[in-house]
């Protein structure tokens, strides 16, 4: 009920070592094949944390910290096979971005990032949208 808040309950083994408890293996991640990534986050170290990260899985990566230098490369037709964008910028933010991209090119794809909740990336309108 709403304005009423729940109850749950968790209920958790009395001793760890009856379980079977195996590290997670998720394998190697397939390297890229020099497919290019144009990365916009307004964070400057996360940008370049972001860029080094893809570089070393063996994508061609483009990093800006501004949507409008990212808007440029589109412009001036150096098309990425992948934009990489943050929603919440100063300035031109990541919505505003993606809006003008799709006029350019509308079949490009978008990979949207936040550090914020689902309810502020939806008040942008992107749930749904890309």
């Amino acid at each position: 009920q709403a304005g009423k808040g729940c109850e749950m309950h968790i209920l958790l083994p009395a001793n760890a070592a009856e379980q079977d408890i195996r590290p997670l293996s998720l394998g190697k991640a397939d390297k890229g094949k020099e497919e290019s990534i144009l990365v916009v986050e307004d964070e400057i170290e996360l940008c370049r944390l972001i860029k080094k990260m893809l570089s070393n899985l063996g994508y061609k990566v483009m990093a800006t910290t501004k949507a409008r230098e990212a808007l440029d490369h589109f412009h001036n037709n150096h098309v990425p096979d992948l934009l990489l964008t943050d929603v919440m910028m100063p300035g031109m933010n990541g919505m505003q971005l993606i809006e003008a991209v799709k006029k350019l090119h509308p079949r490009q794809k978008i990979l949207v990032m936040s550090g914020y909740t689902d309810d502020i990336v939806s008040d942008h309108g992107l749930l749904g949208n890309i």
